[in-house]
């Protein structure tokens, strides 16, 4: 078999798993190959390969230290499969830790997995990091009335989500964005 760049990713594009296997077991496989890999399994969502080599992939590099359990658990939020985001809140991850986690669901428009975050203490008003802002932000410009409405159920921060906008996005656009912010939030508010 032909291989380019990065051989455990086609491995796992062709469903070789067992071929996979034997990758990660060999001394052919690099930390930085296997991050790769780990990396295009969750954002492409590939959970039938994700569940079976995990454990090998984690003997082989630091997944649960607290900077790789960010950047692994936002790889998976960008996926959006909730099975896998349960496997890392059930081997250690700590949600707390996990700021910017609902930014990558709603990006990618995944409203499972944002219902998922959220009901598992994802923070909807986060105000140390505004990526929290930019959660809420993306589900209203999006349209998404079915995350709006959990956003606003669970704390969202209207008037930091705007002093957000003041800062970030050209004049042209504040009054549209903001209107419908106020619009959605007088929609759902809770009285």
């Amino acid at each position: 078999m032909m291989v380019t760049h990065n051989k455990l990713i086609n491995l796992c594009i062709g469903g070789w798993i067992e071929d996979c296997i034997k990758y990660l077991t060999s001394d052919e496989a690099d930390e930085q190959t296997i991050e790769n890999a780990f990396a295009y399994i969750m954002i492409n969502d590939m959970e039938n390969c994700f569940f079976k080599i995990v454990d090998l992939i984690a003997k082989k590099i630091d997944i649960y230290s607290e900077h790789k359990q960010f950047k692994y658990f936002e790889y998976a939020c960008i996926g959006g499969n909730i099975r896998i985001l349960s496997w890392f809140l059930l081997n250690g991850y700590n949600m707390s830790n996990l700021i910017g986690c609902l930014s990558a669901t709603t990006h990618g428009g995944h409203i499972e997995a944002s219902k998922f975050l959220i009901s598992n203490g994802a923070n909807t008003y986060e105000h140390i990091n505004c990526d929290e802002c930019f959660a809420f932000l993306n589900v209203v410009l999006a349209d998404n009335e079915e995350l709006i409405k959990l956003f606003i159920e669970n704390g969202a921060d209207i008037v930091l989500t705007i002093s957000t906008i003041d800062k970030e996005y050209k004049e042209k656009y504040k009054k549209e964005i903001i209107d419908k912010i106020n619009n959605y939030w007088n929609k759902y508010k809770i009285a």
